[in-house]
């Protein structure tokens, strides 16, 4: 099989791949002893080509869990890509159901939730390549009563802080959405590397108490980023929080008016 390479450097594509396998290792397993069914949403799967940075890509992740043979009978999957040429290559590496179209559109966000078993868990894969394709919606993280979700944020690819500040502050809003539809008994980490000219970082969402498990999942991803990185849990640390977002989203000028 051929190898694409990725946009940014093979740390961050690495990181956020194994960051991505060890959470939906554990929640497959956690589930499968729970008794809930589970399905992995991947919602900007792109062609599911292995990177030439990591040697995988999210979809073939996904794809590995379904095809354990304990863990992955009771997992469902669904990837949504939307480039129909781009999907139609996906549709060769995977087994799961691949939809085309946009992830925010509310055809394909009803399909999607019509995919999500309604008592049992989600986990959601968020990769937007912009500010304007994050996808991650209200209905989306309600649609199951135990949702985890995994985005990554690249806050300065390309010199995207030269946007005006008005579009920028569009991942304020698109962090709210997350924790505007938190569970009680949730939390959501910021992570962000450290003299990283891209600025990437990823919001994660899942229960208060693997906090420290997900603490090692970051360790673990990012052990390959040599400058280090910073993580704030906002339950914990909203201070801490809000200050690792205002330094990924404003500009130095804007973050020390």
């Amino acid at each position: 099989m051929s190898k694409r390479k990725e946009v940014g450097s093979s740390a961050r594509t690495l990181g956020k791949h194994i960051l991505l396998d060890k959470i939906v290792g554990r929640e497959s397993g956690v589930s499968y002893v729970k008794g809930w069914p589970m399905a992995v949403i991947d919602l900007t799967a792109g062609d599911g080509i292995p990177t030439m940075e990591s040697g995988t890509a999210s979809p073939l992740i996904i794809q590995k869990h379904l095809d354990h043979p304990k863990f992955g009978p009771h997992l469902s999957a669904l990837a949504v890509e939307r480039h129909p040429a781009v999907a139609d290559v996906l549709r060769e590496q995977v087994t799961f159901p691949v939809i085309t179209g946009d992830a925010r559109s509310p055809e394909v966000v009803q399909r999607i939730v019509g995919a999500i078993p309604p008592k049992g868990c989600a986990l959601i894969y968020n990769d937007p390549n912009a500010i304007s394709e994050f996808a991650l919606t209200p209905d989306l993280l309600t649609a199951a009563p135990h949702t985890t979700t995994l985005s990554t944020l690249g806050c300065n690819p390309s010199g995207l802080k030269r946007l005006e500040r008005d579009v920028r502050l569009g991942w304020y809003a698109h962090i709210e959405t997350v924790t505007r539809h938190l569970p009680r008994y949730h939390d959501v980490a910021l992570v962000r590397l450290e003299k990283d000219d891209a600025q990437w970082a990823y919001l994660v969402s899942g229960p208060q108490k693997w906090r420290d498990r997900y603490d090692c999942d970051f360790a673990s991803a990012f052990r390959h980023w040599p400058k280090g990185y910073e993580v704030a849990w906002l339950r914990l640390d909203r201070k801490g929080f809000d200050r690792i977002a205002d330094y990924l989203f404003l500009t130095a000028k804007e973050n020390t008016a």
